[in-house]
This record gives C-alpha cells, sequence and structure tokens, in this order.
C-alpha cells in the first residue's frame, strides 16, 4: 500500500489527540473523575510502541495498536510515538510511514490546537535517527519523571522495537 493509497481521517485525529491532552491535563471538565484519570494524569510522557508483528495471528489486539487505530484508523509498525505534556508529538518510524503520515502534518494544525507534531524518519541505527532531535529529546528526558508506556507484553521481534525499549 503506496502513501497515496492510505488515507488518515485528519479530522478525527486532531480531534482524537486534542481529547487526549484535555483529559490528561485536566483542562476537561466533562471528565474531570480523578480516579479514573489519577494514573494518566501522573504521567509526564505517553511512551506508545507498536513493534514488527504487533498485528498478531491469535486474533489478540494490544493497547498499543488501540491507540494507533484510534488515533490514525491503522496500525503502524515497528513505530514509536512518544507524546510529552508540553504538547509535542513524536513519531519514529521507517520513511514510507512517515510519508503517510505527513498528511496530519501541516502549519495550521500546529498553529490551531497549540501542538507540534514531529515525524522522525528511522534509518538504520536509532540514534543515528534521533541524532537532528537530539537536544529537544534530551530536554524532554530532563523534565520527564514518570512515564505511561503502552505497549505489546513480552518480545515483539522488530530490532527498532527491542533498541528503542532499551533508550
Amino acid at each position: 500500500m503506496g502513501s497515496d493509497q492510505v488515507q488518515i481521517d485528519v479530522q478525527s485525529f486532531r480531534k482524537r489527540l486534542g481529547f487526549l491532552y484535555s483529559v490528561w491535563l485536566g483542562e476537561n471538565s466533562t471528565y474531570d473523575n480523578e480516579a479514573i484519570f489519577k494514573s494518566l494524569r501522573e504521567v509526564d510522557l505517553l511512551y506508545v510502541l507498536c513493534g514488527k508483528g504487533s498485528s498478531r495471528d491469535d486474533g489478540v489486539i494490544y493497547k498499543s495498536m488501540t491507540v494507533h487505530y484510534w488515533l490514525f484508523g491503522f496500525e503502524f509498525s515497528d513505530t514509536l510515538i512518544l507524546i510529552t505534556r508540553g504538547r509535542r508529538v513524536f513519531i519514529i518510524t521507517s520513511p514510507k510511514k512517515v510519508a503517510i503520515l505527513r498528511q496530519i502534518y501541516d502549519e495550521q494544525f500546529k498553529s490551531s490546537d497549540n501542538l507540534e507534531i514531529i515525524l522522525i524518519e528511522r534509518k538504520g541505527v536509532l540514534e543515528d535517527s534521533l541524532e537532528c532531535h537530539k537536544d529537544t529529546l534530551m530536554e524532554i528526558m530532563k523534565t520527564t519523571h514518570k512515564i505511561g508506556r503502552i505497549e505489546s507484553p513480552g518480545i515483539q521481534g522488530g530490532p527498532f522495537a527491542i533498541l528503542s525499549l532499551i533508550h
């Protein structure tokens, strides 16, 4: 499936990401149940990883896959999403998937929702892919005390998935 064949519902993506932030940051009085959202509101960073082979033959749908389906309408295997409290979203994935995800990346979106989407092409070694964003990522690491991890249980087998867990 080429990037011209995959269409992301950008409006739904914007609405859902905005909803996630409103609940996470306590800005949504409709969903102000402290008991339900306590764990979410305690984290500084959401780490969502879909590794290679998240779609399994046994019919299990992992939480990380559900987040992908909810945001994008698709699962993007071997993709890491970092969602920060500072309204920055890093999506680290292959060049082909970045081409597809460019649909969600436009100036109007960044300015209208006060969010910054940063698409990072994964090339070979993970450290090389992140090099141009090293300063920003270091800043985030310094201010991150608690990470909420949404990932499939067990080893997923993809080298990117395994490597990103180490970092």
